[in-house]
Parts: structure tokens; C-alpha cells; sequence
């Protein structure tokens, strides 16, 4: 099978920055829970669970908006 190079097709959007907790996320990926989605607000996990309807809640319980965070599923499996 041969070997493919990923290569981007798409141009950079002008002025766009990435969000803190996306960037944390990326840079911690490899301790976070695998197959959970995950929230991060670019300094620490804000919550993590097993479905978005749970992330969302426990980012509702504790009182967290969704714009104030990233979220990202989590997972080692091939894709």
C-alpha cells in the first residue's frame, strides 16, 4: 500500500486564531480520556464524558458557556 503524503488543500483564512482551548487540546491530547469528547478553555480540562449531551450538561452544571471553550472527541481509533 503506497505511502501518501497529507497535504492541505484549503488556504488559511486571513487574521483567523485559533482558539486557546483547541491549541491546549492538541498539546495534551495524548493524556486525555480516549473516546470521550472533551472541553478545554486553553489553560486546563474543563469536563470531559462519553457524549456531547454529557459535555454539554456538565459544562451547563458548572456553569460554563460553550463559546468560552474548544471541544473535541478523543479518539486512538482509526478513522
Amino acid at each position: 500500500m503506497p505511502h501518501h503524503s497529507i497535504t492541505r488543500q484549503g488556504k488559511p483564512v486571513p487574521n483567523y486564531v485559533r482558539h486557546p482551548g483547541s491549541i491546549w487540546i492538541d498539546d495534551n491530547r495524548s493524556t486525555l480520556p480516549n473516546n470521550e469528547w472533551v472541553a478545554s478553555n486553553g489553560s486546563k480540562l474543563v469536563a470531559h464524558a462519553s457524549s456531547i449531551d454529557e459535555l454539554l450538561g456538565a459544562l451547563h452544571s458548572k456553569n460554563v458557556n460553550v463559546d468560552e471553550v474548544a471541544i473535541a472527541y478523543i479518539t486512538t481509533d482509526a478513522v
